[in-house]
This record gives C-alpha cells, sequence and structure tokens, in this order.
C-alpha cells in the first residue's frame, strides 16, 4: 500500500494511487485496514464482463506488462 508492492512481490497496478499513501507509517496502515473493517459490505450489482458482440457501459482499461508492451509496434504519428 505504501511501496507500490503486493506482500508477494508483484507491482501494484498503476490505478493503485500508492504514491499517495507512501508518507503512511506502518500504524497510519494498520488504522486504515481496522476503520474498513468495521464497515459493512456494499451489496449490488456489478456489470459485466461483457461478451464480444457487447458494448461496455463503463471505462474499460488493460494493463499490460512491460516485457509485453515492449514488443508492440509504436503508435502512429
Amino acid at each position: 500500500m505504501t511501496q507500490g508492492v503486493r506482500p508477494d512481490g508483484h507491482k501494484l497496478s498503476p490505478i493503485m494511487p500508492w504514491k499517495d499513501f507512501a508518507h503512511f507509517t506502518h500504524r497510519d496502515a494498520l488504522a486504515i485496514a481496522a476503520y474498513l473493517r468495521t464497515l459493512k459490505p456494499v451489496v449490488h450489482q456489478v456489470p459485466g464482463p461483457f461478451g464480444p458482440d457487447q458494448v461496455p457501459s463503463v471505462p474499460v482499461t488493460t494493463v499490460v506488462r512491460p516485457a509485453l508492451y515492449a514488443t508492440f509496434r509504436p503508435p502512429p504519428k
């Protein structure tokens, strides 16, 4: 949460704003986790996944690993 790396060593998705949490102490992070555990779960229908013939009704993002991204052709200029 504060370093951009999961406990198993994988980097967090770019969407995770870990740099905004980098100044948190371990105690701060534990306090946030404790607070979140006091909240009741939200129950609602989650859209998707979408089939090949369906148009998504929400923004869709794909995270591509750097090694795979490096094989892509550059976009046209």
